[in-house]
């Protein structure tokens, strides 16, 4: 795979999550988090995809349909973007507002899309073709 398509497959994917988390924390602007948490947090969710898609590929093994395999994965994905945030928020001591617990769980789903749809991108089926990409790209934002 080309290393263009990749920087552009990662930059469509990580690029959006940020404009998000821009926005989010400007709503916090009486006490704002600190930097560095949210950076972890961001990257934890990130890290988190991986943990996702193991326990994922366990678990179709258990699963009988689709529907009920779509419904586990969900399950497993926001248990794994709840462990991201309890890794980092719930035992600050800088939790000072009822927002800022949405702020860390924003920004741990937000590490976790970014990943996950710079994946998406990857797919073979849309870097082969520039109107597929930029399709799976915005209906991912």
């Amino acid at each position: 795979m080309n290393t263009t398509v990749i920087i552009y497959a990662f930059a469509a994917g990580i690029l959006p999550a940020f404009l998000w988390l821009w926005f989010w924390l400007r709503e916090d602007n009486l006490h704002p988090e600190p930097r560095l948490a949210i950076m972890l947090t961001f990257l934890i969710g990130m890290l988190s995809v991986a943990v996702a898609a193991y326990f994922e590929g366990i678990s179709t093994a258990f699963t009988n349909g689709q529907t009920q395999q779509y419904i586990v994965w969900a399950i497993i994905e926001e248990l794994a973007k709840s462990i991201a945030v309890i890794c980092i928020a719930l035992f600050s001591s800088q939790i000072d507002e009822p927002i800022d617990f949405m702020i860390y769980f924003l920004t741990a789903a937000l590490g976790f899309s970014a990943l996950e749809n710079s994946l998406f991108l990857l797919n073979p089926n849309t870097t082969n073709n520039f109107a597929s990409f930029v399709a799976v790209g915005d209906f991912r934002f």
